[in-house]
């Protein structure tokens, strides 16, 4: 996996010191390094520990950056497939759930 670091360069007056950055918006996280991220969640890889392996790779980044990048996904797109799955439920007119393995009689007749 290659790793690009962004560097924003700074302007800096001589006279009084008041440093001015160029705000120009740079995505920096890939979808697959996002999904990446999300992945090793769903393993049950806590934030800090994933944190920590991103160090030892040479890559240090903050748990609650790695946070907030799973929460950018949950937002652009999780968020709307529940929201759907909500409403499907809501108006499903028969909604039958049950864990074991056995036949519902009162449900087949």
């Amino acid at each position: 996996m290659q790793v690009e670091r962004h560097i924003q360069k700074t302007l800096r007056c001589n006279r009084c010191g008041h440093e001015r950055m160029n705000h120009i918006r740079v995505d920096k996280w890939t979808p697959g390094a996002r999904s990446a991220i999300i992945i090793q969640k769903l393993y049950g890889t806590p934030w800090h520990r994933l944190s920590r392996i991103q160090k030892l790779g040479g890559v240090p980044i903050a748990a609650s950056t790695l946070y907030g990048q799973s929460k950018i996904v949950w937002e652009d797109s999780a968020k709307a497939i529940v929201q759907e799955l909500y409403q499907r439920a809501a108006d499903s007119r028969w909604w039958f759930s049950d864990d074991t393995g056995n036949k519902i009689l009162s449900v087949i007749a």
